[in-house]
């Protein structure tokens, strides 16, 4: 499934694993609430740069353009404001609120997950506190930029055998079986479309300190203890008369440390399984 060259300035690949379900949810969405989308990310970052308002406007902006994405200036008090309101994207954008001094990454999930999420910033601040010289910014090799498909860099061929057929409906049975697992109470096509809410929880140093001492102590990841804490909060807030009694999930696993070296330079995207 690698990228083909479909016109002067577009490329395509098929849409394969996680990011094929991302991206099929987000279109049922967006068929039922007037183009908004499911699976949206909204990442914000609290800027603290000692320059000038106007070079620092200049500097996001050229940093993040040699990222290849979106930039907008919004004039939103705060990312609190901008969340409910800003239309649905169909790209990965950085928005800079000069009021705040916030930066705010959106992303269609089917571009990019939590840890993609994290590597692009790491790569944006690094370009932005350190910017390369103007003669050493080159735009003509974009295609050699776009990340692999999960089926490319794991070898998996784009017809999968018979066998591996048999395998993957083995192991997809048992979410076929129970699913749709327990969740809240859906309204879902039954209520016109409203507007984003997001939600946050602080946890002070001190608790969190506690917490991994405590995932040490059991021989576990925090993101193990935070995915064990969700699955209880959605049992405890399931539909009653849900008809399952499971919780399932469909991705589990960064497949990034199993990765061939080659594709550690295209973190920025999906890889879970």
């Amino acid at each position: 499934m690698a990228w083909s060259q479909v016109s002067p300035r577009r490329w395509e690949r098929r849409i394969d694993g996680l990011d094929g379900f991302c991206a099929h949810i987000a279109s049922v969405s967006a068929s039922l609430y007037n183009g908004q989308h499911h699976l949206t990310t909204f990442n914000k970052l609290q800027l603290e740069l000692n320059m000038p308002a106007a070079d620092l406007e200049a500097s996001l902006k050229r940093a993040w353009i040699q990222l290849r994405s979106t930039f907008i200036v919004s004039v939103a008090t705060d990312g609190d404001e901008l969340h409910p309101t800003v239309p649905p994207i169909a790209q990965t954008t950085l928005y800079y609120l000069p009021t705040t001094s916030e930066l705010i990454l959106r992303a269609p999930h089917h571009l990019l997950d939590g840890t993609g999420i994290m590597r692009l910033w790491d790569r944006f601040l690094g370009i932005l506190v350190s910017p390369p010289e103007a003669t050493k910014i080159t735009f003509p090799d974009e295609p050699s930029w776009l990340p692999p498909s999960l089926s490319e860099v794991l070898g998996v061929p784009d017809e999968p055998t018979p066998e591996q057929r048999a395998m993957i409906m083995e192991m997809f049975r048992p979410y076929q079986e129970h699913g749709p697992g327990i969740g809240p109470i859906s309204n879902l096509g039954s209520r016109p479309a409203g507007y984003c809410r997001h939600a946050k929880l602080v946890v002070p140093p001190h608790i969190t300190q506690a917490i991994i001492q405590a995932c040490k102590a059991k021989g576990i990841s925090v993101s193990s203890a935070i995915q064990a804490a969700y699955i209880q909060t959605i049992k405890q807030h399931a539909d009653p008369n849900h008809p399952s009694s499971h919780y399932i999930t469909t991705a589990q696993f960064n497949v990034r440390p199993y990765l061939p070296p080659q594709a550690a330079q295209h973190a920025a995207s999906l890889y879970l399984i």
